[in-house]
């Protein structure tokens, strides 16, 4: 009997309602980092769109990871070169993750962290 590699829908629904609130939490921060870009934003605001873009991204992309590693599990592929490939899918997530984590920290850090700056007069 051959396997069905229809794209299980539920799965995918799933995967979508679990990434709701990220996906609202990252569309948020999105829009308000182009107003504070759009209002004199300087290099912290391009950062933090940037971030913003690599979490957001890295939402949606998670989405149908799920659904991906049901259709491995189904394929004549061994389990091991399945979940090698499920992995890889997880590595490549966790970089952008990590892209867009050190982007916002980065932001934050270049906003907050103004120092005076004293001028001497000669």
């Amino acid at each position: 009997m051959e396997p069905d590699f229809g794209i299980n829908y539920s799965l995918f629904l799933g995967s979508l309602v679990n990434a709701a609130p990220g996906l609202a939490v990252w569309v948020a921060a999105l829009i308000l980092s182009i107003v504070l870009l759009k209002r004199d934003g300087g290099k912290p605001e391009r950062f933090l769109v940037t971030g913003s873009c690599l979490m957001l991204a890295e939402t949606i992309l998670s989405i149908p990871k799920q659904v991906i590693a049901d259709l491995m599990a189904q394929s004549s592929l061994s389990s091991v070169c399945a979940a090698s490939v499920i992995s890889g899918i997880n590595l490549f997530l966790g970089l952008i993750s990590l892209a867009g984590i050190i982007c916002l920290f980065y932001a934050i850090w270049k906003k907050f962290n103004k120092r005076t700056k004293l001028v001497t007069e000669n």
